[in-house]
């Protein structure tokens, strides 16, 4: 029955289109002689307190890289990129009005919706309110290039409440400016545009995406639609300070819940509405900006020093 139903549930993806436009304005001189990649590559932690690698990070952490989390992905829920963590457990990718459940070793389990007792961040931003719910209604998993998932005792380091942390950093220009489109269709209506450029302009880096997702659902009553918006630029003031600053913008008029059904009306109709869902119109409606400012200022032997404000 749980196989049968997750069959049913995952949308089949029938078309992913992805175009992608350099603007170099020289690109004679930006081909240059490459060395082979080796086949073991460092990865360094940088959700710690100092940067290190991860096989000298005596923590349980575990990280996905930008190929992971965009790469043939629907993009849609954080599931798709952490389902390789072990000791997380995510629920209702799927239901957007009552948001993803998840559980970092237990922690989380208990809330009936939503997340609660892990922390989320975004680019040094919380995602997670002081009481401890979370909210990720304005991650655009199409600018994100690494997650970093810090499990067990050590994610009391970010404060009280955080039986786990999740870490997410967004992109940052390449030194080649470029323009990408991404088109992706699938079942059950499900639509995704994405306009995504970045590049590099003297001291100034930048990185802007805008993207709208429409989605109608297995059930009835389960459609959602969402507009996101998400820019970081970062200007060098020298070679050992900048300042950075991370604007975003999420507008979901609309997340339909199909609500809870019984066995049976699973056996009468499993892509039926519940009937208090549908007589309360249950749903969710999001609108939500956010701005921050970071100062970095680096010093000799790996020190340095980071302000930051966000509203």
């Amino acid at each position: 029955m749980i196989q049968s139903a997750q069959r049913f549930f995952l949308p089949a993806m029938l078309l992913s289109l992805v175009v992608n436009v350099s603007l170099a304005q020289n690109p004679e001189k930006e081909v240059e002689a490459q060395e082979p990649e080796s086949p073991h590559h460092e990865i360094t932690v940088t959700s710690t307190p100092f940067e290190r690698l991860e096989v000298e990070v005596p923590v349980a952490v575990g990280s996905v890289n930008e190929d992971d989390i965009q790469m043939g992905r629907q993009q849609i829920s954080l599931q798709e990129s952490l389902a390789v963590i072990p000791g997380l457990f995510i629920q209702d990718q799927y239901n957007f009005a009552q948001d993803l459940r998840i559980s970092i070793r237990g922690f989380g389990a208990r809330a009936s919706f939503g997340i609660r007792g892990i922390k989320i961040i975004t680019d040094g931003i919380p995602n997670t309110l002081p009481d401890g719910q979370s909210s990720v209604d304005d991650i655009d998993l199409g600018s994100i290039r690494r997650i970093e998932v810090i499990r067990g005792p050590s994610s009391s380091l970010y404060g009280s409440a955080a039986g786990g942390v999740i870490n997410l950093f967004t992109e940052d220009g390449p030194r080649q400016p470029f323009l990408e489109g991404r088109l992706t269709f699938g079942s059950y209506d499900f639509q995704r545009y994405q306009l995504k450029g970045g590049g590099q302009y003297k001291k100034l880096n930048y990185l802007g995406s805008l993207s709208h997702l429409t989605y109608g659902g297995y059930r009835d009553h389960s459609e959602t639609s969402s507009t996101l918006f998400n820019t970081k630029l970062r200007f060098d003031i020298s070679a050992t300070s900048s300042l950075t600053t991370v604007v975003s913008a999420v507008d979901s008029p609309r997340a339909q819940d199909p609500g809870a059904l019984n066995q049976g009306e699973v056996v009468q109709d499993r892509r039926q509405a519940a009937p208090r869902a549908l007589l309360f119109d249950a749903g969710e409606k999001v609108s939500q900006q956010k701005l921050g400012l970071f100062y970095n200022k680096s010093f000799e032997r790996g020190h340095r020093v980071v302000l930051r404000n966000y509203y």
